[in-house]
């Protein structure tokens, strides 16, 4: 009876720290290193598409003469379209080692909506005289941001901090036998954010109707991956599909923290998953 031959390969994760320090490239050029010695040559494919909506809503209250009253209201909202491509290519020899290199895309973008409105009591003094009076100032904030994501990355075994992925080899490689493939990766993708926010007063201020800001800069999404794909061969091509696991979770981190917010998040993401396996070695002449 033959012994399974299980070759591993460990590749931890690596978390990120700050942007500059920790922030992949856009771009990754890697080749993938042909094995000395491969029997077997292997590719795994995994899409990911689907959109993934959020909502806020929330009303702070304060007690005012005894009773509660609302003073200021939360709506923010997001929609999120993603597009995500892995790929793994590999090589195995008879003794179970492998050479491979992991690529992943990215092609999403992500709107956020906020708006807040609020009131408050502005002590004021009428002009010419020194009589002062309280005026009910209205606030509406509101504030528009879009993300978009465009990247590419490549990772080798030198160069793996994404996680890990797991190949074993039993039975004989040139003949009947089988190769088990595991990964568990979190995929992190970064994206240019720019945000518009403008601030309303009614009554309005003399020196101003509105005010609006502009503001840039880079956000980070996270997607852990699982799969686990086992591959019977012979000494033929062999395919097939299998369905990868995704954890997906709310992108939207609401500003507001209000008791008694109310959150509602929902996806229709799609995974899919296939492989194929080629033979590297010669046939025997009969």
């Amino acid at each position: 009876m033959l012994h399974p031959r299980v070759f591993t390969l460990f590749m931890f994760l690596l978390g990120c720290v700050t942007l500059s320090a920790s922030e992949p490239l856009s771009e990754n050029a890697i080749a993938f290193a042909p094995l000395d010695g491969a029997l077997w040559e292997g590719n795994v494919t995994i899409t990911i598409d689907g959109p993934l909506f959020s909502q806020y809503s929330a009303t702070r209250m304060e007690d005012l003469g005894g009773a509660k009253v609302p003073v200021a209201f939360f709506k923010e909202k997001s929609d999120f379209k993603v597009d995500v491509d892995v790929t793994l290519q590999f090589q195995i020899n008879d003794l179970g080692e492998t050479s491979m290199l992991i690529t992943n895309s990215f092609d999403g973008k992500q709107r956020l909506l906020f708006e807040k409105r609020y009131q408050y009591r502005e002590e004021r003094t009428i002009e010419k005289t020194n009589i002062t009076t309280q005026e009910l100032v209205k606030v509406m904030e509101k504030r528009e941001t879009e993300i978009v994501y465009d990247q590419n990355q490549a990772f080798n075994r030198s160069g793996f901090d994404i996680g890990e992925v797991r190949f074993s080899s039993s039975g004989q490689m040139k003949k009947k036998g089988e190769i088990v493939i595991e990964g568990d990766l979190n995929l992190e993708f970064w994206g240019d954010a720019r945000s518009v926010s403008i601030e309303e007063r009614d009554p309005s201020p003399t020196e101003y109707a509105a005010v609006q800001k502009v503001a840039t800069y880079r956000n980070k999404f996270s997607l852990p991956l699982k799969f686990s794909i086992t591959v019977k061969h012979k000494k033929k091509p062999v395919e097939g599909a299998f369905t990868p696991e995704v954890e997906i979770v709310d992108p939207m981190v609401p500003e507001s923290d209000v008791e008694g917010g109310r959150s509602y998040f929902s996806h229709k993401i799609v995974t899919n998953g296939s492989y194929t396996l080629t033979p590297l070695f010669a046939k025997k002449k009969k």
